[in-house]
């Protein structure tokens, strides 16, 4: 007797101690195979991000090592139980898919009631960053209460139906829960029958009881992970749509030409029309025609949505034309190397994006090149942006902030004048470029302008009619078509659209060329 006692405590012992080191494994294989797999995701998703214009399935480790252990123990209960009691397991086996079944439906309705969530999460968050980002806005005309009440209203909306959605699934759920005892109920009535017509032992009746039941709690177990399943198929539809995303201009793909530093910088816009992806119903530019020589100043002038922005977009190429050309020292550059292209072009827009970081940092931005100091004060001289560094006590080290909080808007606007400068490219696109500066601050910037100007190739959307009198064409754009180019004076002398552009400004009334 003390024999066998020593014998099973042993073995139970063994167990034990190869228990603790297979969930030991379990938890440092699967912990690195999550990490792995979430920072894969993550890397990936931000990579086709960056890519546009603009397959995987995340579950966690606790789930897959649910079911890896369901599986293994649930297939070794049947197979112990069959070789014991062939007829009570396959009783109690029998009752494993209904179990198995009311858990899947009960992860079914769970993604169901999950994309119903997400839907008027979704829209509840973007009122609320709408709200958010406007703060002044909504400050300034008392509607706090208005727009707080709406978005409880949003939320409020789906209440009932989601109430609905949770009865149900919890009523899946705790049938899934129930279930393992009602096999329990129908083992031990049909167990306990043939136990007492001697045809099972005590042993037998436990082992073929055991076995199968508690694969089937850890079956039923699984599915208490079906909230974090039904946010994982949806997490990874997500990631799968994002990943099928192929962008109409790839920046991740090589083009058929490279790109030359050894050109002029002639740009040649040859019948150019162009339907925006969000207003695909009416031409945003139509039949453009424009031939810019090399070290030309070419100003955009316009009413707002005529189409002056949406032009410099095409010669970024942040979009490629509808119909028609661009030409660039006459190659067409759909041909060309997106990267390489634009490393031939500098955009100055009317809000420069600035980086957490110094004004070093931020001034060698897209600069591939070795700058020594001597060229990074030459070139802030003559963005009039070196008086303003020099004054800091930390000079070009001095942190900006994010998203260059720390600087004013004309200070910003130089920095980036001074990068466009560094860059050394042959085209320059001013988008905007005064429009939001006070009058003081436009005047500085404005000749840190006409100093970029020089020896490049300069295309300006105009804000003020004042800053281009002095440019090589000026081309009049009204509703996506030119229908004025000429000099300043020529088009004076015309009384056409450029002349009552000038009347009004005249007047003081300048909103009539805003941005696009």
């Amino acid at each position: 007797m003390r024999h066998n006692i020593n014998f099973w405590s042993l073995i139970f012992l063994m167990i034990a101690i190869f228990c603790f080191i297979a969930w030991v494994g379990q938890g440092i294989c699967f912990s690195y195979s999550t990490e792995r797999l979430t920072h894969n995701a993550r890397h990936q998703a931000f990579r086709s991000i960056l890519r546009q214009e603009l397959q995987i399935c995340g579950l966690s480790g606790p789930i897959i090592g649910a079911c890896f252990t369901f599986i293994t123990t649930l297939a070794a209960g049947i197979i112990m139980s069959l070789a014991i009691g062939w007829t009570l397991a396959l009783v109690c086996t029998a009752t494993i898919p209904i179990l198995v079944g009311s858990g899947y439906l009960r992860l079914v309705v769970l993604a169901l009631f999950d994309s119903k969530v997400r839907k008027t999460h979704e829209e509840a968050a973007i009122y609320a960053s709408e709200g958010v980002t406007s703060i002044r806005s909504v400050a300034s005309l008392t509607i706090e209460k208005h727009v707080l009440d709406e978005s409880s209203s949003i939320l409020a909306k789906h209440a009932a139906k989601s109430l609905k959605s949770i009865l149900k699934a919890s009523t899946l759920y705790a049938a899934s829960q129930s279930f393992a005892f009602f096999c329990a109920a129908l083992a031990f009535w049909y167990g306990g029958t043939l136990q007492r017509n001697n045809e099972y032992t005590l042993l037998q009746f436990y082992i073929c009881f055991a076995a199968p039941i508690s694969g089937s709690q850890i079956a039923g177990a699984i599915f208490s992970y079906a909230p974090d399943m039904s946010k994982a198929l949806h997490a990874g539809r997500d990631l799968k749509a994002l990943f099928e995303l192929t962008p109409a201009i790839d920046t991740w793909c090589d083009g058929s030409e490279e790109a030359t530093t050894q050109g002029t910088g002639r740009i040649d816009i040859s019948d150019v029309s162009f339907r925006s992806p969000t207003r695909p119903e009416r031409l945003a530019l139509e039949n453009i025609d424009i031939q810019i020589q090399p070290g030309q100043f070419v100003a955009l002038v316009g009413a707002s949505g005529s189409g002056k922005s949406t032009l410099i977009q095409l010669l970024e190429r942040f979009y490629d034309p509808t119909n028609g050309r661009i030409l660039v020292d006459g190659r067409d550059v759909a041909q060309i190397n997106v990267n390489e292209y634009r490393r031939l072009v500098s955009l100055v827009s009317q809000e420069p994006t600035l980086y957490e970081g110094s004004i070093r940092e931020n001034l060698l931005l897209g600069v591939e090149r070795t700058v020594d100091g001597e060229e990074l004060v030459r070139v802030c001289k003559e963005a009039n942006i070196y008086d303003f560094i020099s004054s800091l006590p930390e000079g070009f080290h001095t942190p900006v902030g994010t998203g260059g909080t720390m600087l004013s808007g004309g200070q910003k606007q130089r920095l980036a004048i001074a990068r466009a400068l560094l860059r050394k490219t042959q085209i320059l696109l001013l988008d905007e470029a005064t429009s939001a500066l006070d009058s003081e601050s436009e005047k500085v910037v404005q000749d840190a302008l006409d100093r970029a100007a020089r020896q490049r190739t300069t295309i300006a959307v105009a804000h003020r009619l004042s800053t281009i009198q002095h440019a090589d064409l000026i081309c009049v754009l009204d509703h996506g078509r030119v229908v004025e180019r000429g000099t300043h004076a020529e088009l004076m002398t015309r009384r056409g659209l450029y002349y009552d552009l000038v009347q009004l400004q005249g007047l003081g009334e300048v909103g009539t060329t805003a941005s696009d």
